[in-house]
C-alpha cells in the first residue's frame, strides 16, 4: 500500500455528513482520515480557506471507498436492522 492518501469525498458545510461518511469507511475496514476536521472544529470560517473537510484514503482503497459512501439504505431496510436489533421506531 502506499504512503500517500487521496480524496474521496469533500465536505464544505456539514461536518456532520463528514463525521458519517468516516464511520461508514471505518466500518467497511477502509483506511481513511479527515483532513481539516480539528481546524474546522475550531473555526468553522476558515472552511472556505482550507478547502473543507476532505475525506483521505489510500490510493488501493479508492474505488471500494466510493462504493461504499455512493451506496444508500432505504428507510425499511434501516426499520428491519433496527428491528433485529430490538429497537422500535420511537428509539430511533
Amino acid at each position: 500500500m502506499q504512503s500517500e492518501l487521496v480524496p474521496v469525498a469533500v465536505f464544505m458545510l456539514n461536518p456532520a455528513e463528514a463525521q458519517i461518511a468516516r464511520a461508514l469507511l471505518e466500518a467497511a475496514e477502509i483506511p481513511c482520515y479527515l483532513e481539516n476536521e480539528y481546524t474546522l472544529n475550531a473555526d468553522r470560517f476558515l472552511t472556505g480557506v482550507v478547502g473543507g473537510e476532505r475525506l483521505l484514503v489510500p490510493p488501493d482503497f479508492l474505488d471500494r471507498a466510493r462504493e461504499v459512501l455512493a451506496s444508500s439504505i432505504s428507510d425499511e431496510d434501516l426499520a428491519e436492522q433496527a428491528a433485529a436489533a430490538g429497537l422500535h421506531r420511537e428509539e430511533i
